[in-house]
């Protein structure tokens, strides 16, 4: 049995509401994915490590450094894919993957192939087609690489193969993440009908879509951790492929959850208490209806981050985190407030600032 793992989406430069994720990153893909990998035939990132510009970015490539070097020294290939928030744009097509370029040269370890550029490859024995979201630098047309690759190879129709990508699904979901707050780049998609036409017993795995699940047949890893509070109910995952003898060429794929940060939306009118809160990410939205007096918030100081987001007109303002990286605190949560205040209509601002620091100083915050 041929066993692979896949994940992507780690975001280790990213903040939620102020809160620094490195460390929650950083223990998703050591103490969980690690473990996977080192038992794996081989190991496949579909993309976005880090924004190249952020001060964490840093953090993150040295995190894929270290991760992909320890797969290299227990001879575990690894093939890492650059997604659209790796790339540099800098004319030459340089992304936060190129450090791992030289991981293993000098020979004695397994293999750790950066893709920048698309092209067959090979994963151990396992026949591998890599779609990297394309820089200006590398642009290229992904129907046009299917078609090329299928008309230079011969390939047996029982052949395993692996298409793994990072681009974007036609009538995908346009909520998220990965859409919204935290979009980057241009569209480009999975080049679905001339997949079908060429490699019809291809499995797909890809990245970019923070919500692990199967989109139009590409088996989606997710991201590793909940980023965004338009997050709160994904289910944080990677995948475990595996294959074998008398499975014919498709893989048999298992989302593998994963223990990330727990997210809380609390209504301040008190229609759902927060009472175990604690390194949890909380959103605190208020409708307007809260009176003194009125049974709260219970145990939200024990939260590793706060905001507070009014909710204006039947209208929640999602994701207070894509319009001010601030963190926890009093003051922060302030800032939070009163930005997302000024960009709407809510009809008594003064009132609402006071009545929300007030119940903010009654819970300690």
């Amino acid at each position: 049995m041929t066993t692979i793992i896949a994940s992507g989406d780690w975001h280790g430069d990213e903040t939620t509401a102020g809160f620094i994720r490195f460390a929650d990153v950083r223990a998703r893909v050591m103490d969980e994915v690690r473990p996977a990998a080192l038992q794996s035939d081989g190991f496949i990132f579909l993309g976005d490590l880090t924004d190249p510009d952020t001060p964490r970015a840093h953090l993150a490539v040295a995190l894929a450094c270290e991760f992909a070097s320890e797969l290299a020294k227990h001879s575990v290939p690894s093939i890492w894919i650059a997604g659209n928030h790796d790339t540099t744009e800098d004319g030459h097509g340089t992304t936060t993957l190129s450090p791992l370029a030289g991981i293993a040269r000098g020979g004695g370890m397994a293999p750790v192939d950066v893709y920048e550029e698309p092209g067959p490859a090979m994963l151990g024995d396992v026949p591998v087609l890599v779609l990297p979201y394309p820089s200006v630098a590398n642009m290229y047309t992904p129907s046009t690489v299917i078609e090329q690759v299928f008309a230079d190879c011969d390939l047996p129709e029982a052949s395993p193969l692996i298409i793994a990508g990072h681009l974007w699904v036609d009538e995908g979901p346009t909520d998220g993440s990965e859409s919204t707050s935290m979009a980057r780049g241009r569209g480009v998609y999975w080049p679905l009908k001339p997949i079908t036409k060429c490699f019809p017993q291809a499995t797909l795995v890809g990245g970019h879509y923070h919500r692990a699940g199967k989109l139009r047949g590409v088996h989606i890893a997710g991201s590793l951790e909940r980023l965004r509070f338009d997050e709160e109910h994904n289910v944080p995952s990677f995948l475990r492929l595996r294959w074998g003898p008398g499975m014919g060429a498709q893989w048999d794929v298992e989302y593998v959850p994963v223990n990330a940060r727990a997210m809380t939306t609390v209504h301040m009118d008190g229609s759902k208490a927060c009472e175990r809160s604690a390194g949890h990410l909380v959103r605190i939205i208020d409708d307007g209806s809260y009176t003194p007096g009125e049974p709260g918030l219970v145990g939200v100081g024990d939260a590793v981050a706060v905001v507070v987001v009014p909710a204006v007109a039947d209208r929640v303002l999602l994701d207070p985190g894509a319009k001010a990286d601030v963190g926890a605190g009093e003051r922060g949560i302030r800032e939070v407030v009163e930005l997302v205040v000024s960009e709407s209509a809510y009809p008594d601002k003064p009132a609402l600032l006071d009545r929300i620091d007030a119940r903010l100083r009654s819970h300690g915050l």
